[in-house]
């Protein structure tokens, strides 16, 4: 398992991934629904899930975002 330019290994950005997932899932099944929130939160997911892949093949080039923000 490989660390990232900004010391994210893929794990973290597949755990974070899930947790956007989840987050846009719950904005779906909310009693008012908030279908813009679930869009951008299944867009991050899949940012996510394109990094942790990116970084699995080391190629990962991350210094502009940072996830802890």
């Amino acid at each position: 398992m490989q660390s990232t330019e900004s010391g994210f290994s893929e794990r973290v950005y597949l755990a974070a991934a899930q947790e956007r997932f989840t987050a846009a899932s719950l904005a779906l099944t909310a009693q008012t629904p908030d279908y813009v929130v679930a869009s951008y939160l299944a867009g991050v997911a899949v940012e996510c899930l394109l990094h942790a892949y990116r970084s699995r093949l080391g190629a990962d080039d991350t210094r502009r975002h940072d996830l802890r923000a």
